[in-house]
């Protein structure tokens, strides 16, 4: 569930998915959960209140081990593996409501810039029930102008996810936490889960993107050992065409590269560890 806002939506929110298409000759970006936002030159943004995010009261954060605070989350409709991020923080300054500059009406508005976040985190998710953190970063304050044009985030580096948790850790001084925008980019990934009952270890999966592929795949491993996993690519007679070892060194999410020279089909990945073993099927695209 959505934290507390001020203003109508979450509109002012950007999340672009980058997705080949079926010859792989661009980039298709698409925007989701902005229906809103006037586009500016240099991809400034203004001081409306009506185009950001405030949170004066803090709630149960989806993340128990955040506790009460000051959070968004986004509930995307497939898995992503994410990367390139860019923010805009609380750019409305202070505002006094009057009527003619009588004293009985003088009120102050909520937000100001002391509002904006200076710490902030970034879990990410694919049950919504365990997390990891992912990124802990400062933004800086904004100046409150229409010519503010944001600063890069972090890059998430490929790691996969359908939740994306952000929680404001400071302010700058203000009563509540509020940002302007956030855009992350975004590509497909398909992903294969092993449930097992014990609550107390990670979830087993492994995920890979882009898919279809020319041939260069990204593959996002979770919840085995650490040490030494073998993987294979076989055909769909089951000939092995491809074999290897990746090193696990923790058993969260880790990204490996898997260069797969292999005719247009469908191939499917493996990847094995003691009684442990996760396929999937991907498909070369050349």
């Amino acid at each position: 569930m959505y934290n507390k806002m001020y203003g109508k939506s979450i509109s002012f929110v950007i999340l672009y998915f980058k997705i080949l298409n079926q010859m792989f000759s661009k980039v298709i970006a698409f925007v989701i959960l902005s229906s809103s936002i006037a586009w500016s030159q240099a991809d400034r943004h203004n001081t409306s209140i009506n185009q950001a995010w405030l949170s004066c009261k803090a709630n149960e954060s989806p993340n128990s081990i955040r506790g009460e605070g000051h959070w968004i989350l986004y509930t995307l409709d497939d898995y992503y593996a994410l990367d390139s991020t860019y923010f805009w923080n609380f750019n409305t300054p202070e505002r006094i409501n009057n009527y003619d500059n009588q004293s009985w009406s003088l009120l102050k508005m909520p937000g100001t810039l002391k509002d904006g976040i200076k710490k902030i985190a970034i879990d990410i998710s694919l049950n919504g029930l365990e997390w990891e953190e992912v990124a802990e970063f400062e933004l800086a304050e904004s100046k409150g102008s229409g010519f503010y044009t944001g600063e890069a985030g972090p890059d998430l580096k490929g790691r996969v996810a359908k939740y994306i948790l952000l929680s404001g850790l400071e302010n700058y001084g203000g009563e509540c936490f509020g940002l302007s925008e956030i855009r992350i980019g975004m590509t497909p990934a398909i992903i294969n889960t092993v449930y097992i009952q014990d609550k107390t270890k990670p979830l087993i999966y492994l995920s890979l993107y882009p898919n279809p592929s020319e041939g260069q795949i990204n593959v996002a491993i979770n919840g085995f050992g650490v040490g030494d996993v073998k993987y294979t690519v076989t055909n769909v007679s089951g000939v092995i065409l491809k074999e290897g070892l990746w090193k696990i060194e923790s058993q969260f999410q880790q990204i490996k590269s898997l260069q797969a020279d292999l005719e247009s089909g469908i191939y499917y990945l493996s990847v094995y560890q003691g009684d442990l073993m996760v396929s999937l099927q991907f498909d070369i695209f050349k």
